[in-house]
């Protein structure tokens, strides 16, 4: 079940494309490419064998592999991290992928509205 604060993992398809591979000193934008190099990685430590480069799948179960892969790939190639992230849907679809989470607290469990029932009902 998804909300529009349910945390996913998330590729960032406006910077990652065109795959392609490289040197590792090679500029991406002048060769027209996008800073995802296409090892594959991503795909290889998923425990279901997704692609989150083909966008968000039913089988994918969060646990944020893929992240850590391609983030390792990102500070070998010099190349910030953030290609593949969690974040929430409505960040994924507004064409923002945001690098930061966002509060926990506030964003996703609500948390003024839930703290402030919950002591009323313990006393």
């Amino acid at each position: 079940m998804f909300d529009s604060d349910t945390l996913i993992v998330s590729y960032d398809r406006d910077r990652g494309e065109p795959r392609g591979s490289r040197r590792r000193d090679a500029k991406p934008r002048e060769a027209g490419l996008g800073d995802c190099i296409d090892c594959e990685l991503c795909v290889q430590v998923c425990p279901t064998g997704i692609d989150i480069r083909d966008g968000l799948q039913y089988e994918c179960i969060g646990c944020a592999l893929c992240i850590d892969a391609c983030d390792s790939v990102m500070r070998r190639m010099a190349y910030p991290t953030g290609l593949t992230v969690l974040s929430i849907q409505i960040r994924c679809y507004s064409g923002a992928v945001s690098h930061q989470l966002p509060k926990v607290g506030e964003s996703l469990c609500r948390g003024k509205a839930f703290r402030s029932q919950r002591q009323t009902t313990s006393g």
